[in-house]
């Protein structure tokens, strides 16, 4: 099974293998000729070539109180299968022989010092201990496990001597401390409470010293590990666990059994949530759905680690039960927010590939809500072509209108992700079969919405087809949401085209629009400031472009008298013939001894002083008023004496006077009230007023 590390390269974040790697690959390649050391890579967390090595990798890895109970535990069970099943007693659990696997399970990996009680090297005692007390007979020669001359030993000497410090007190002082004479489970209940001690962030319980691991021989002298012993301190998390599993009598260590029942372990609802997922398959539907609804909100139980090592598992494994997809695809998309791109990848969308291809309905609609996820966790644009966007055109093109409508809105997301030559190619036609065809508003505007989203990435051909598109959804469809959606597409790509597109194709298009009979104010509004943006882009364009206007021509001379056509202040043909009066009004701010007063007369301004002498502003004989625009005819025929009904009737044309169809009523109320009816038969005001 591939495995990620040993505890003890966790616990020395890598440092221990410096070197090591490079020896590795360098004898493989040896062994090989030279093939497998290229090939190999570094492969030792069991995914092929690492991301930046296993060194890396490690340095970065923390276990968390969750993952070192969860991890314990799974050591305790295999303990007590060792003991009880094979028979056998380790006597060299350590950190070095515990492994996370790359799925992140915790396994015992080396039984080298397993002891079979009543096996072949039953008869021989030196071969039970490791220390120099426990082989005391044996004086100046390698000691350890299976280091006598015994033929008896069957396996022959062992190379390797686990670490002193993880070695049960009955195993290093020997018969001679007055213990027992025999290993037994109890001894691998110390080195187990040795381990969790250190892995739960404490140091190492009989000091660095003792932990060290000697290679070939025991380096640790009996002055040493009884020292250890001596100062053996439980800290930290844990400690009252450890302290029974460690003491220094045997006989008052606890059993495996009891070391699973500690309130450290039954008080944690994560790890009993975790023991809940490694038999979830064993359960039966109701009980597994009972148990997905329970889950949900609690994720803040569990770290990074062991979210994707411990949970996510299998919860992908019940994607294969169409019962629970309901429940666990929420799950798992919401997990998959906390997991990296590269995780992501490596874990999650490899079991969602089946899904993805086939999801249908309700269940593809929720894979649809998490399109933006995926597009942040999928880190190539082909991974994503081949998985993700296959499902979201699905959606787009499926029977069920909310479907629909949650694949377009998801386009945008999904654009964002694929190279332009498979939107161009792709996803632009689909949105424009599904704006021209369907017959829902919803999809309509969402399929609309999306193409203004992704206008920018139009070229020509786009541009034609999406403005042919739009003119044939304008004639059919002319509902306000729809005008307004078609306005907004033919803004984005006018924005994009340029002002030819603009003058030449949009405007065209969008100008009929402030016509479309379902507007409302507001909305006129909006077509209006839309049509107006577009224009000012065409002319901010046209006018830096276009040649400068000719100079207007200069008018000929005029002049204005003041006080019966004396000479006054010269004005041109342009400006106003009256603008003396602006002169007399200077007179009157500048007089102080004359008060003028203004006398308005037909075809003149009248002015008096004191003295009563007139002054008369008037026109210069023959000067007329030069009128520009079609607009100044106008007014200045409004403002002429003439009849005003000329200007709106026919030549000749008078009003018919009333015929004679009241004649003889008196049609004034207060004329002849209560005068009753005369003799000519004229009615008073009440009668009129009731006829």
């Amino acid at each position: 099974e591939p495995v990620f590390a040993s505890a003890a390269d966790i616990l020395a974040k890598g440092a221990n293998l410096a070197g090591k790697q490079r020896e590795r690959a360098k004898s493989l390649e040896q062994a090989t000729g030279g093939a497998a050391g290229a090939a190999s890579g570094d492969s030792s967390s069991g995914h092929g070539p690492s991301r930046g090595g296993t060194g890396g990798r490690l340095a970065s890895a923390k276990l968390s109180q969750l993952e070192v109970k969860h991890g314990a535990a799974a050591l305790a069970g295999a303990l007590r299968f060792i003991h009880e099943s094979a028979g056998l007693v380790l006597r060299g659990l350590n950190p070095h022989c515990v492994v996370v696997t790359s799925r992140g399970d915790w396994k015992i990996g080396v039984g080298a010092f397993a002891h079979a009680r009543g096996g072949a090297d039953g008869g021989n005692r030196a071969d039970f201990y490791l220390g120099p007390s426990g082989a005391a007979h044996v004086k100046h020669t390698p000691v350890g496990y299976g280091s006598s001359d015994s033929e008896a030993f069957v396996t022959g000497p062992l190379p390797l001597v686990p670490p002193a410090g993880y070695v049960a007190p009955e195993l290093v002082v020997g018969p001679s401390g007055g213990l027992n004479s025999e290993p037994t489970a109890a001894a691998d209940v110390f080195s187990l409470g040795a381990v969790v001690h250190e892995l739960a962030g404490n140091p190492p319980l009989l000091g660095e010293a003792c932990c060290a691991s000697s290679g070939g021989s025991c380096e640790v002298s009996d002055g040493e590990y009884r020292r250890g012993l001596r100062n053996a301190r439980f800290v930290g998390v844990g400690a009252s666990v450890v302290s029974r599993m460690c003491a220094e009598d045997p006989t008052r260590r606890i059993g495996l059994a009891e070391v699973e029942r500690d309130a450290w372990f039954a008080n944690d609802v994560g790890l009993a949530a975790l023991r809940e997922l490694d038999g979830f398959i064993q359960k039966d539907v109701l009980a597994r759905a009972a148990f997905l609804q329970s889950l949900q909100g609690r994720w803040d139980l569990f770290d990074a680690r062991v979210t994707q090592y411990r949970v996510l598992p299998p919860l992908l494994t019940e994607l294969r039960t169409p019962e629970l997809q309901p429940l666990v695809l929420p799950l798992i998309l919401n997990l998959a927010e906390r997991q990296t791109p590269e995780d992501f990848s490596e874990w999650t969308l490899p079991h969602l590939a089946p899904l993805l291809a086939t999801a249908t309905g309700h269940t593809l609609g929720t894979i649809l809500k998490s399109t933006a996820a995926f597009a942040d966790r999928v880190p190539a644009p082909e991974v994503f072509e081949l998985y993700v966007l296959p499902a979201v055109l699905r959606g787009v093109a499926a029977p069920e209108v909310l479907v629909q409508e949650e694949a377009l809105r998801q386009v945008t997301a999904a654009a964002h992700k694929v190279t332009p030559e498979t939107l161009r190619c792709t996803v632009v036609p689909l949105l424009h079969k599904t704006a021209v065809d369907t017959t829902a508003a919803a999809v309509r505007v969402n399929a609309l919405v999306a193409l203004g989203k992704i206008a920018p990435c139009f070229t020509v051909p786009e541009f034609d087809a999406t403005l042919d598109a739009l003119h044939r959804i304008a004639a059919n469809d002319r509902a306000a949401a729809t005008v307004m959606c078609v306005l907004g597409v033919a803004d984005a790509m006018g924005k994009v085209g340029g002002v030819n597109l603009i003058a030449s194709r949009c405007l065209p298009l969008a100008c009929p629009l402030m016509l479309a009979p379902g507007l409302n104010r507001a909305q006129i509004g909006t077509v209006s400031r839309v049509l107006g943006g577009m224009l000012r882009r065409v002319e901010e364009v046209r006018v830096a472009t276009a040649p400068p206007a000719p100079p207007p021509p200069k008018p000929p001379p005029a002049s204005v008298g003041i006080g019966g056509g004396g000479p006054g202040v010269g004005t041109g043909s342009g400006s106003d013939p009256f603008a003396a009066s602006g002169a007399a009004t200077d007179l009157l701010k500048r007089g102080t001894n004359n008060q003028l007063i203004a006398n308005a007369g037909e075809g003149s301004l009248g002015m008096r002083n004191v003295s009563g002498t007139p002054m008369r502003l008037t026109p210069p004989p023959g000067s007329v008023p030069r009128v520009s625009s079609a607009t100044e005819q106008l007014t200045a025929a409004l403002s002429a004496a003439d009849d005003l009904e000329t200007l709106f009737t026919d030549p000749g044309y008078r009003p018919t006077p009333p015929g004679p169809m009241f004649a003889g009523m008196n049609v004034h109320p207060g004329v002849g009230a209560g005068a009753g009816r005369t003799g000519r038969g004229a009615l008073d005001a009440k009668e009129f007023s009731l006829l």
